[in-house]
């Protein structure tokens, strides 16, 4: 089992990276619970994880690289303000399901890196 922190799939490692470091600077809460291509997302005083962030394209990391970085967030265990804002204000990389709300990026530039962290930044102050 290959823990998602030492992938080296180029661009995508970096994406997935600055992602979970950003989540963590803050102030969310990181954890693998076993998974090697998975970071459950936990909030502060919430014990369900409110989301994940995930590589995709790939179920074996040894023959093919992932392609792509999912960050999700569980509908039901999300506050509504959320809900809003991750609808409204971040559709250019989203998908809105029944019970996700994914965010899926495929490079690593300036503007998905402004993207990611403006939004992590405003969702831990709401």
């Amino acid at each position: 089992m290959i823990h998602p922190n030492v992938v080296e799939a180029v661009e995508v490692t970096e994406l997935f990276k600055y992602i979970s470091r950003t989540l963590l600077k803050v102030g969310f809460e990181l954890r693998s619970e076993g998974t090697y291509q998975t970071k459950q997302v936990f909030m502060d005083g919430i014990e369900k994880p409110i989301g994940a962030i995930q590589y995709e394209g790939s179920k074996d990391f040894e023959k093919k690289p992932p392609s792509v970085v999912n960050l999700r967030f569980n509908r039901l265990n999300i506050p509504e303000s959320w809900k809003e804002q991750l609808e409204n204000e971040y559709p250019p990389y989203s998908k809105i399901l029944k019970t996700v709300i994914t965010h899926k990026f495929t490079s690593f530039d300036e503007e998905t890196r402004k993207y990611i962290y403006e939004m992590c930044v405003a969702l831990s102050r709401s």
